[in-house]
C-alpha cells in the first residue's frame, strides 16, 4: 500500500514540473532616517513545506522515509505589495492510511489530513553599503558599458550592466569571490503564528459488541515562530512554541477466538479500544544554513536541523533535512532527511524528500 501511494504521488509531482513557486529574491528599500525596510518583496522558500516560512505562490512537497510518508502544498495569500506581513494556507495529508507515523517533528496532527493557516512579519534593517564594494560595482559596471557586446542594451530596460552582481561575474573576475563572500545581507527577523485544524479516521474491533467500528476525530494546534537571519551570512536561527491536541490510535493486540489452537495462524492483531486524546506542548530551537563555494557562489548544500522538545510526555526529536538537489533557478528543491525521536522502538529514521526550494536571501 505505502510503495503504490508513493509511485502514484511521484508520478503526479513529475508531472507537474517544478514546484510552484519560481525562484525569488528578498531585496529591500531603505529610509535613510530609520534603516528599516519600507518594502520588502518576496524571496524563495528557504525551509520545508511543512515548517513555517517565507512563500511566495505555490510549494509541494512530497516526503518518503522509514516513519513518515506525507505530501504537503502551501499557497500564499494576496497582500498588498507593500506589505511586509503575508499569509500562507497548507494542506499536508498521510501518502497511505497508516496512522501510526512519528515524525522527528514531534508532529501529532501528522496522522491525518489538515489544513494550517499562517500569518507572519518579515522585518529587515538594512544598513548602509560598504564603501569598497561599491567601488568594485561602480567599475565592473563601467567596464561592462564599454563592452562592444553591452552597447545595444546600455541605458535601456534591458541594461545588463545594471545589474552589479552580472558585472562582477563577467567584467571582474579576480574580485567576484570576494564580491560574494562580502555580500551585506542584512539582519532581519521572520516571526508569526499558525492555526491547524485537521481530521483523522481511526477503526477499531468492539470486543463487547463484537462488531468493527470507524470513527473520525478533529485534531488543532496553535503555534508562534521567530526566524533570525543574520547580518552578512546565509544562516538563521529560528525558535517555535506550539501546543496541539490531537488523537492517536491504540495500540494492537492479538485477539483469539474461542477454540483457537494456532494462535500464530489463527490470530490477527488488531485495536479493541477507540483512540485516546493526546496533548503535547512543543519547544523547538532549530538552524538553517546554506554552504558558499570557494568561487563565493551559493552552494549545492543547505542543512535545516531542528530540536523539538515536548514538555508534557518528556519526548525529545531531532529532525536534520539536508538539501543537495538544485533547481534551475539556483533555488534547492530536494534531498534526505534524518531524524531522531526518543519515543520510538526504532528512535533513527530516514526520509527523502522532493519539492522544496532553499535560499536565505536569494545570495544576493
Amino acid at each position: 500500500m505505502r510503495g503504490q501511494a508513493l509511485a502514484a504521488a511521484l508520478l503526479a509531482f513529475a508531472g507537474s514540473g517544478a514546484p510552484g513557486s519560481p525562484a525569488l529574491a528578498q531585496s529591500t528599500s531603505s529610509s535613510a532616517q530609520t534603516g528599516r525596510s519600507e518594502q520588502p518583496s518576496a524571496r524563495e522558500p528557504d525551509a520545508p513545506a511543512d515548517r513555517f516560512g517565507m512563500i511566495d505562490g505555490g510549494q509541494l512537497q512530497i516526503t518518503t522515509g522509514t516513519e513518515e510518508d506525507n505530501a504537503t502544498f502551501r499557497i500564499a495569500l494576496p497582500t498588498a505589495p507593500s506589505m511586509a506581513t503575508r499569509f500562507s494556507l497548507a494542506i499536508s495529508r498521510p501518502l497511505d492510511d497508516d496512522d501510526e507515523a512519528m515524525p522527528a517533528s514531534l508532529d501529532a496532527l501528522a496522522n491525518g489530513t489538515r489544513v494550517t493557516l499562517s500569518a507572519g512579519y518579515f522585518d529587515v534593517r538594512v544598513g548602509r553599503p560598504d564603501a569598497a564594494r561599491g567601488r568594485l560595482q561602480e567599475r565592473a559596471r563601467a567596464r561592462c558599458r564599454k563592452h562592444p557586446r553591452e552597447a545595444e542594451t546600455v541605458n535601456t530596460p534591458q541594461d545588463r550592466c545594471m545589474d552589479s552582481r552580472y558585472a562582477m561575474s563577467v567584467y571582474d573576475e579576480d574580485n567576484f569571490a570576494f564580491y560574494q563572500a562580502t555580500s551585506p545581507t542584512p539582519a532581519a527577523t521572520d516571526f508569526g503564528f499558525e492555526a491547524s485544524v485537521g481530521f483523522n479516521d481511526f477503526e477499531w474491533f468492539d470486543r463487547v459488541a463484537l462488531v468493527p467500528r470507524e470513527e473520525r476525530r478533529t485534531d488543532w494546534s496553535v503555534a508562534a515562530h521567530v526566524a533570525r537571519y543574520l547580518s552578512g551570512s546565509h544562516t538563521a536561527l529560528t525558535g517555535s512554541i506550539s501546543y496541539q491536541r490531537a488523537f492517536e490510535a491504540a495500540e494492537e493486540e492479538r485477539v483469539c477466538p474461542a477454540g483457537t489452537t494456532d494462535p500464530e495462524a489463527e490470530c490477527p492483531n488488531m485495536r479493541t479500544a477507540g483512540p485516546t486524546r493526546n496533548e503535547n506542548l512543543l519547544l523547538a530551537i532549530g538552524v538553517r544554513h546554506r554552504v558558499l563555494g570557494a568561487d563565493g557562489n551559493l552552494g549545492n548544500l543547505a542543512v535545516a536541523p531542528i530540536v523539538t522538545y515536548d514538555v508534557i510526555d518528556d519526548v525529545v526529536g531531532v529532525d536534520v533535512p539536508i538539501y543537495y538537489t538544485p533547481d534551475d533557478e539556483g533555488g534547492l528543491n530536494g534531498g534526505i532527511r534524518f531524524g531522531y525521536r526518543s519515543d520510538r522502538e526504532d528512535k533513527f529514521s530516514v526520509a527523502f524528500f522532493v519539492g522544496t526550494t532553499f535560499d536565505v536571501f536569494g545570495g544576493r
